[in-house]
């Protein structure tokens, strides 16, 4: 299964969108963004599996999420979900 990680500027935010997630029941895990996708400004990530990702967006909207990015075998692409 594949991962989607949703981007932050600060590890502040990405805390708070870990713990409104935990308080969810969704597993996820926070980091430091991959280098590929650090370069486009955003710090601090949190990963969840592709299967919760729609469910993510929603609990995350308004948190302060960059971006959204899912896994590929070459790399990263952008992932389409309703944040704003």
């Amino acid at each position: 299964m594949k991962d989607c990680y949703f981007s932050f500027r600060s590890v502040t935010a990405a805390q708070r969108g870990l713990r409104a997630l935990t308080a969810a029941g969704i597993p996820a895990a926070i980091s430091r963004t991959p280098g590929a996708l650090a370069k486009k400004g955003c710090g601090y990530c949190l990963r969840v599996s592709e299967a919760r990702a729609p469910e993510t967006a929603h609990i995350l909207r308004g948190t302060g999420v960059q971006g959204v990015w899912r896994r590929t075998g070459g790399g990263f692409e952008e992932a389409a979900y309703d944040l704003f």
